[in-house]
């Protein structure tokens, strides 16, 4: 794939990247405020997992910064007028062409690569800071209920599609999130699947709430009458 093509590959691969996580948060938040009035009770939850993202995109721009400043330190005498130039692959591609028929074998193999691995590690790092966007987005609200359903994460579930519920037994966190958490599982009905589950993660302490809200607000039965297993 020359310079050329990989540019404009990975400039449409990461502008739909981009305009997806615009479009995802904008989804999100008007969901949100179009259901403020209805909100029952809103819970957050401690897990959190938006820091092994940020490592991610940390390792992409200390590999993207070690290419960089490898490719810069060969180049820079005599074939760089700026650091910028390092930036443009068709630039280096034609660097890589100039080697070549001018039999400099060793500075051809080691630009011969760079046009695609640069777009690659960019289009990495823009990918993983939109992974990283979406997450904490999401993890703002780990549940909601609302008098017509309920949002787990950046997903609606209508509450007439809610068939039964059921908790799972408490335990303790000792490791990076401390507390004591419970799973509950709503089973709804689904056009694909009769039984569809959803398993959601809650703090044991708002057990009780959630519980209430379930068996009075939306009447839906608990599998498990007796509370925890």
């Amino acid at each position: 794939m020359n310079a050329s093509v990989s540019m404009l590959f990975y400039s449409i691969v990461s502008a739909f990247s981009i305009i997806y996580t615009a479009y995802s948060i904008n989804k999100n938040i008007s969901l949100r405020r179009k259901k403020e009035d209805y909100l029952i009770v809103q819970l957050n939850n401690k897990y959190n997992f938006a820091w092994l993202y940020l490592i991610l995109v940390i390792i992409w721009i200390t590999m993207f910064t070690k290419e960089i400043s490898s490719m810069y330190n060969m180049l820079k005498r005599e074939y760089l007028n700026s650091i910028f130039q390092l930036f443009n692959p068709i630039y280096i591609e034609s660097l890589s062409n100039y080697f070549y028929e001018n039999d400099k074998m060793i500075e051809y193999y080691e630009t011969l690569h760079y046009p695609n691995d640069f777009m690659n590690s960019l289009y990495m790092i823009i990918a993983s800071v939109c992974i990283l966007i979406l997450d904490i987005n999401k993890e703002k609200v780990k549940i909601a209920l609302f008098q017509d359903g309920v949002l787990v994460r950046d997903k609606f579930y209508n509450k007439d599609k809610l068939l039964q519920y059921e908790w799972g037994g408490a335990y303790e966190n000792k490791m990076f999130f401390k507390g004591i958490y419970c799973n509950l599982v709503l089973y709804m009905d689904s056009i694909f699947q009769s039984n569809r589950e959803l398993a959601v993660r809650v703090n044991y302490s708002d057990k009780d709430k959630i519980d209430n809200i379930l068996k009075y607000t939306y009447n839906l039965k608990s599998k498990d009458n007796d509370g925890d297993k």
